[in-house]
């Protein structure tokens, strides 16, 4: 190489925000890239600090690359596969969690046990939906949330997706982690408000395998749950 590259390790959280980063030179500048003849390889071992405001639990992508430090803007030299094609600088995907779990206290509590390793501790409902889900081991996949929204006996609105909007899925759900989940509830389509008509309107909740479409069991404190979906009231 006939230029004195700079390297860069980003790690990006929710929404791609830039969680941590360090700029530095191959082996802290003891491996200048001019000095590197073609066929070397170099092991260099990079520590990237986290910024203690990072939104967690969530997946930190890492991405990786080689800069010019004296250019404009200082952007990232070109990534190509071995087709020669573009890519991202992306070499894997971390887990980020919080120091301490926090210690939760939903205002309705529920046991409502998901499969085999997820349960539904409870909820809040207000202008939003926020769902307390307990892990008590890994779950196999990644299960989608189905919130829908009943008038009587007909669907008038539905709101599906990932926990935490897809941020952290839940096959990286580890024993003892309570993911505080919130979704939004924009129910003006349906001409309704809330709070909701008791007798009248119901919310009901469960998971599903987005590939299939199969829900995961519902069971609760008194058996499996029609439909494998639990009743907000």
């Amino acid at each position: 190489m006939a230029e004195d590259y700079s390297v860069f390790v980003h790690l990006l959280g929710q929404d791609r925000d830039v969680v941590g980063q360090v700029n530095t030179y191959p082996g802290l500048g003891t491996w200048p890239t001019t000095s590197l003849k073609p066929g070397d390889v170099v092991a260099d071992t990079y520590h990237v600090p986290v910024d203690p405001a990072a939104r967690s639990p969530s997946l930190a992508r890492v991405h990786a690359g080689l800069y010019r430090y004296d250019e404009p803007g200082r952007p990232g030299l070109a990534t190509v596969d071995a087709r020669e094609e573009p890519v991202e600088p992306w070499l894997t995907t971390a887990k980020l969690t919080p120091w301490d779990w926090p210690d939760v206290t939903p205002s309705n509590p529920l046991h409502v046990q998901f499969g085999e390793v997820i349960s539904l501790i409870g909820y809040d409902l207000d202008a939003d939906l926020t769902l307390y889900w307990q892990a008590s081991g890994q779950p196999p996949t990644d299960y989608t949330v189905f919130i829908q929204l009943w008038d009587e006996d007909r669907q008038v609105a539905g709101f599906d997706g990932p926990p935490l909007g897809g941020n952290y899925p839940s096959s990286w759900w580890e024993a003892g982690e309570t993911i505080v989940d919130a979704h939004s509830l924009d129910l003006t389509r349906a001409s309704v408000s809330f709070p909701l008509e008791s007798g009248r309107h119901r919310l009901l909740v469960g998971l599903y395998r987005l590939d299939t479409g199969e829900r995961l069991q519902a069971i609760g404190p008194d058996g499996p749950l029609r439909d494998h979906a639990v009743e907000i009231k």
